[in-house]
């Protein structure tokens, strides 16, 4: 079993490698078009190539790992990678940005509670005497 997991997990890094370098092509390529247009600007563009080439990159390696650990092979394995990779995009696309909503108010809302409690601290300490040392 070690073996297949530590093959699967070279054919995963691969396909991860060649899904990241497909995607962000196909990214830059559009990216490029929006630029020429005016519709947005260059470091955009270059933040979209990176998020999609991660993306697609991350589904590819995921469809290869799943494929490499069922030990699917022939026509059915590559059909079955690009349903898991396509899959596994939608899942980042959709609901990746609700998740990642959901973080940014948590850490909002965690940072004022430390920033709250910090202030409460701060203010406890000015009113006490100083620690006498011997």
């Amino acid at each position: 079993m070690h073996h297949l997991v530590k093959a699967a997990a070279g054919a995963s890094l691969a396909g991860g490698v060649a899904g990241a370098v497909v995607g962000g092509a196909v990214s830059a390529a559009k990216q490029a078009k929006d630029v020429k247009e005016g519709k947005i600007t260059k470091e955009e563009a270059a933040k979209r190539t990176a998020k999609d080439a991660a993306g697609a990159g991350a589904a590819t390696a995921v469809g290869v790992a799943a494929v490499s650990l069922l030990r699917l092979g022939g026509v059915f394995g590559i059909l079955a990678v690009f349903a898991v990779a396509a899959g596994t995009k939608y899942l980042l696309d959709t609901e990746g940005k609700k998740a990642c909503k959901k973080v940014k108010s948590s850490v909002g809302k965690a940072a004022g509670k430390v920033s709250e409690a910090a202030a409460a601290v701060s203010e406890k300490m000015k009113n006490e005497e100083p620690l006498k040392s011997e």
